[in-house]
């Protein structure tokens, strides 16, 4: 049984209505550059850990920066299509459903890897592997996340020949990858499957809530959530923006702002 309401209590507020209000630029009379976050994180966590790299484009861009976040990997792409908003950071899974209709920039490498990967987790002591799942708990994080619903859909298939419904006991959608994690640490369900750069991120951020989970299943590697731009945004703008993002490594506060995100 899905029930999309199953989500954890302890997300800070934030209203999806309304847009950030633009900061002053440093380029006296720029222009605005709309950029949005896709929700792979719970909406606190995600506006912390990426406004300060929004902004820092925007700015290198020449533009004042206008960031924007939705509840779900759907309404960020609608946006793009819609022409809302100018460049967005998104699941790769997303990407796959629009890539023909956006231009892609960059992706980020970690460790140096442009790529990561679905991981199941669950507690330890708890089921050991995929196969031990049948019948229990479950958490998907959003329809359209690669690493948090696509992949472990398709495991199922090519492994069991069943779907999410006819495998596992319960279904619940988390809405963000750090959200699968708590779920799971709380006991509110068996497994989940997450990003493997936020769950790395979380083991190494903190390391005694993580070592109460363990990873049941590692997928192949997968290429990056990437950066993307709408299709009608100047070309030039997007090659600048693009060139800001290659650049950042070079730069004092963008070497920091890439440090801070890992």
């Amino acid at each position: 049984m899905a029930c999309s309401a199953c989500r954890p209590q302890r997300r800070v507020p934030v209203d999806f209505s309304k847009k950030e209000p633009a900061q002053p630029s440093l380029v006296a009379g720029a222009g605005v550059l709309r950029l949005a976050i896709g929700a792979m994180l719970g909406p606190q966590e995600t506006f912390e850990s990426y406004e300060r790299l929004m902004r820092y484009v925007a700015e290198r861009a020449g533009r004042r920066a206008e960031v924007v976040q939705r509840r779900t990997y759907e309404e960020t792409n609608r946006l793009l299509l819609d022409g809302e908003i100018d460049v967005a950071f998104i699941c790769t899974g997303a990407y796959v459903t629009i890539r023909d209709r956006v231009r892609l920039l960059a992706v980020p490498v970690v460790a140096g890897s442009p790529t990561y990967a679905s991981v199941v987790l669950a507690r330890r002591g708890g089921p050991a592997s995929i196969d031990a799942l049948r019948g229990l708990r479950f958490a998907f994080t959003d329809p359209l996340s690669n690493t948090g619903r696509l992949y472990p859909i398709y495991l199922l298939k090519r492994r069991f020949v069943a779907t999410p419904r006819e495998f596992f006991g319960s279904i619940v959608y988390s809405g963000a990858h750090d959200e699968s994690i708590r779920l799971v640490l709380d006991g509110v369900v068996d497994a989940a499957a997450v990003d493997s750069l936020v769950w790395e991120k979380f083991a190494a951020r903190r390391p005694a809530p993580a070592a109460e989970l363990a990873v049941i299943h590692r997928s192949p590697a997968f290429g990056a959530p990437p950066f993307v731009a709408n299709l009608a945004l100047d070309p030039a703008l997007a090659e600048t923006v693009r060139a800001v993002l290659f650049g950042m490594a070079e730069d004092v506060e963008g070497a920091a702002i890439l440090s801070g995100l890992g």
